[in-house]
């Protein structure tokens, strides 16, 4: 289980340093929704498959940090993406009933929908 875990740390690496050079842009009514949640006390979590520095860097560079009290990240473990929603849940302190996850996967909506929480299916480039 180490080396596998050990693996996976460096791909996650890996995968950080590729995006480095990618300039995040939010997609549009992003921000305008995520101001909206937060005016309301809505509490979110930004679930990712990259390491924490790497998720930081680049939500710092897209000015979004300010919307998020928590993340996921590869340092937390979760295997599946069933297992990060749940992780999210527990650090925003809800219920995964009373949690919403927006997704631009079919996979990502149906671990949504696994780990009990609503999802919503964002248009992306996923058939």
């Amino acid at each position: 289980w180490g080396v596998a875990q050990a693996l996976s740390y460096e791909f996650c690496e890996a995968l950080g340093r590729r995006f480095s050079s990618y300039a995040f842009e939010p997609r549009p009514g992003a921000v305008r929704l995520l101001t909206l949640l937060n005016e309301y006390q809505v509490p979110c979590c930004l679930c990712s498959e990259l390491d924490e520095r790497s998720l930081s860097d680049k939500v710092e560079a897209a000015d979004m940090a300010r919307f998020f009290q928590a993340s996921i990240c590869a340092e937390d473990g979760a295997e599946t993406a069933e297992q990060a929603y749940l992780a999210s849940c527990v650090k925003l302190r809800r219920p995964p009933a009373r949690c919403v996850v927006f997704e631009d996967s079919p996979q990502g909506v149906s671990s949504a929908k696994e780990a009990l929480a609503k999802a919503v299916a964002l248009v992306g480039k996923h058939p």
